[in-house]
C-alpha cells in the first residue's frame, strides 16, 4: 500500500487546511464498504467530496501507483517532520487496511509517528476496540469516528470516541444537538465570513471533548445528502 505525503511549502497553503499543515492521502482500497458516500456504482450515494475534480485525479494517481510511496517509508517520513507541525491524515481514504479491517500494526505505527504533532484523521470504520487503542497512544493522532446521522453520532459518543458527523445543506450553523442532547459544533471554517483554517483550529485534534463536530455537506455533490436523524 502506498500513501501520499505532501509537506507544506511557504506560500503554497491549501485553502482548507491553511499554512503549515502536512497532509496524507490514502488509497481508495482503504475505504470501508459501509461508507454511505462511496460511488453509486458501489451502492453508495456518490456524495464523497474526494471523488470530485481535481482531488479525484490525485486519488486515482495514488491508486495507480503514479504517486505516493510505500506506507512504511511514508510513516518513517512523518516521524521526521518538525515537532508541533500539524498533520492531517486521509484527506482521502481511511485508516491503513483493506477496507474490511484496519491493519492494526500499520495504523499503530502511523499514530505513533505523529506523537508530538497536532495530528488528526477521520474513519468510517466501526472497530471500536482498535479505534480506542489508537486514540490511547500518548500524544498521537486523534482518530475521529465519522458518522452519518445524529443518532449514529450519539452511539459513537457513548462508546467514548471523538466524533464528527456530516450535516445536510441547510442545517442551522448553531443550536444543533443530537437526540441525546450532545451539542454539535459546526466546523469553524464553514461559518460565513470565517477565515479559520485547520492550521489555526484544533477542535478535531482534541481527543476528549463534550461535543460532536459537524461538517455541512460541501462540494458539487452536497445535494445528494438528505437530512439524517
Amino acid at each position: 500500500m502506498k500513501l501520499a505525503l505532501t509537506i507544506p511549502k511557504p506560500g503554497k497553503a491549501n485553502r482548507k487546511t491553511g499554512d503549515g499543515v502536512a497532509v496524507i492521502m490514502a488509497p481508495r482500497s482503504t475505504c470501508p464498504g459501509s461508507c454511505p458516500m462511496r460511488p453509486v456504482t458501489a451502492g453508495g450515494n456518490g456524495a464523497c467530496y474526494a471523488e470530485q475534480w481535481p482531488m479525484a485525479l490525485h486519488w486515482t494517481a495514488l491508486d495507480s501507483g503514479q504517486r505516493g510511496a510505500d506506507a512504511a517509508d511514508t510513516i518513517a517520513a512523518i516521524s521526521q517532520l518538525p515537532t508541533g507541525l500539524p498533520v492531517r491524515y486521509a484527506t482521502a481514504g481511511d485508516l491503513p487496511g483493506d477496507g474490511r479491517t484496519i491493519d492494526t500494526a500499520l495504523a499503530t505505527a502511523l499514530v505513533t509517528a505523529t506523537q508530538g504533532r497536532r495530528a488528526w484523521t477521520y474513519t468510517h470504520h466501526r472497530d471500536g476496540a482498535t479505534i480506542a487503542a489508537l486514540n490511547s497512544v500518548p500524544g498521537g493522532m486523534t482518530v475521529n469516528v465519522s458518522t452519518d446521522s445524529l443518532s449514529d453520532a450519539d452511539a459513537s459518543i457513548d462508546a467514548g470516541h471523538p466524533t464528527v458527523t456530516v450535516l445536510p445543506l441547510g442545517t442551522a450553523l448553531r443550536g444543533v444537538r443530537t437526540p441525546a442532547g450532545v451539542p454539535v459544533i459546526t466546523c469553524p471554517a464553514q461559518i460565513p465570513g470565517s477565515e479559520v483554517t485547520c492550521s489555526e483550529c484544533d477542535l478535531c485534534a482534541r481527543k476528549s471533548r463534550p461535543y460532536v463536530i459537524g461538517f455541512i455537506a460541501h462540494g458539487g455533490r452536497a445535494k445528494k445528502l438528505v437530512p439524517l436523524t
